[in-house]
């Protein structure tokens, strides 16, 4: 098994499988002088490390058993005229908080 092949192996036994599967685009930038080497691992991890918060946030929803998963952006403003959709939209950049 050569070396790369081992790279992977490892990824996934340490279920990075999202940087598993990205580790070929990059290594062909940092071969074709594209990216630094440390650049292209950056890059990496920040995607693993977003898939693995998106990952995070799916589970938890789903063990919440939430009937219906609802976001501020698909609330309908117009069945509801009298909600001040400024306020909303101030509210969740949470700032009261520092206020």
């Amino acid at each position: 098994m050569n070396q790369y092949q081992r790279l992977i192996d490892n990824l996934t036994k340490l279920n990075l499988n999202n940087m598993a599967e990205s580790i070929a685009d990059y290594r062909q930038q940092v071969n074709d002088s594209q990216i630094s080497f440390s650049e292209a691992l950056l890059e990496l991890t920040d995607k693993e490390i977003a898939y693995q918060r998106q990952e995070s946030l799916k589970r938890r929803i789903k063990r919440a058993r939430f009937p219906i998963v609802k976001r501020l952006s698909d609330f309908n403003y117009q069945f509801q005229p009298l909600v001040n959709r400024q306020q909303i939209d101030e509210f969740a950049t949470m700032s009261f908080l520092d206020n």
